[in-house]
């Protein structure tokens, strides 16, 4: 059985690990370009450890109190289909909850929706674009 912990970045420290598992997953993999923004220096980032080493990534922050907003979630090829993503969406939000927030918000690729549903969140827009790819607003109560 895997050892999973889970770290916590200081407020806008965008961990060298949480870089390198966001630009695998979605730079390389996926073909995102604009990854890396301001929003990383107004987050606090996760990184999943399995066995000590880092795997996966998800970053919070403020949307507008209560609100808090998920972002970025991604994870290694060898971590996925084994509960750890649901795993890291948990932290973030019982994190998210330890912070005050009443609610999470989130943009979901419409190839990862059933997931998000899967862990609670609903849809609450339709369809829209970013950087070319479907996604779709959802949110949850915490």
């Amino acid at each position: 059985m895997q050892e999973v912990a889970f770290t916590w970045s200081a407020f806008g420290e965008l961990p060298d690990a949480a870089h390198d598992i966001r630009n695998r997953v979605f730079v390389e993999e996926q073909g995102f370009q604009e990854e890396f923004d301001e929003t990383d220096r107004r987050s606090y980032h996760i990184l999943l450890m399995l066995d000590g080493a880092a795997c996966g990534t998800a970053r919070i922050f403020w949307d507008q109190k209560p609100v808090m907003r998920l972002g970025r979630l991604a994870l290694l090829k060898p971590a996925r289909g084994g509960g750890h993503g649901r795993a890291v969406l948990e932290e973030c939000r019982a994190q998210a909850r330890r912070m005050g927030a009443h609610s999470m918000v989130l943009d979901a690729q419409m190839r990862a929706k059933g997931f998000y549903e899967a862990c609670g969140f609903t849809a609450v827009s339709d369809v829209f674009l970013e950087e070319g790819y479907p996604h779709y607003r959802m949110e949850c109560s915490l």
